[in-house]
């Protein structure tokens, strides 16, 4: 591990599209509850929830960024990039030098997995563009004006990844029918997606986190009563662990 200065993102809580809920979940990104990067934000006005801040190291920072990069830029890079999936896994670990003293940062431990979510460069035969949420018949969507969104990306709860979860990155998309912007993994937007090209995001989410569909699958099939999601949650975590 090494010292890192940590940084942390918070949602501008525009207007996005789709349900009620959408707008709450681009601005509530969660870690696994033993993840010590995790701290709440400042409370808000009481009309609104008050949002979660979620800090990440210095070196995830320029890993999400690196992605971003190669996502935009095209090509053999990003090929090379999305060969094995469009899940990223972040390099091997490497030993940092620290210097005597400092304050290290439990965020730098590991990274976590990048999953950068823009259909029109993973299936190009069969997206030019995310559908919008809205309108019925897709809408008309100019992907070649869309940006990275602002906010940290999402935290995806899963067994398959270093530290339990990935971070779900994507861009926010304007409808040129309905003026609607939203983000390309917002559910509604996927839903409309050809089969064979939402069948490959295989992630659920909900109001304030998301899972893929391995875990969530897992815990339909072993746990068939009912039973707490905190136990749940716990026995998830203690076999990481």
């Amino acid at each position: 591990p090494g010292q890192a200065d940590a940084f942390s993102d918070e949602d501008d809580c525009g207007d996005f599209a789709g349900r009620d809920a959408e707008s709450v979940a681009l601005s509530e990104h969660e870690c696994d509850e033993d993840d010590a990067s995790a701290a709440p934000a400042a409370p808000g006005p009481a009309s609104r929830r008050p949002r979660r801040r979620v800090r990440y190291c210095a070196a995830q920072k320029e890993f999400n960024d690196a992605c971003r990069r190669k996502s935009d830029a095209g090509g053999s890079a990003f090929k090379s990039m999305t060969a094995q999936g469009w899940v990223v896994q972040p390099p091997e670990a490497s030993m940092q030098a620290v210097a005597p003293g400092s304050r290290l940062d439990p965020s730098a431990f590991w990274l976590k997995a990048w999953g950068g979510w823009v259909p029109e460069q993973l299936f190009p035969r069969l997206c030019t563009a995310p559908p919008c949420p809205i309108c019925t018949d897709g809408g008309l969507v100019n992907a070649a004006a869309a940006k990275w969104q602002k906010t940290l990306p999402r935290c995806v709860l899963s067994t398959r990844q270093r530290g339990g979860f990935y971070f779900l990155d994507a861009k926010t998309y304007r409808c040129g029918s309905c003026g609607t912007p939203f983000l390309g993994s917002n559910p509604d937007s996927v839903a409309k997606l050809p089969t064979k090209v939402k069948l490959e995001f295989n992630v659920l989410q909900g109001k304030r986190s998301a899972v893929d569909t391995h875990l969530a699958w897992r815990i339909l099939s072993e746990w068939t009563s009912p039973i707490p999601a905190a136990r749940i949650a716990q026995m998830i975590n203690h076999e990481l662990r």
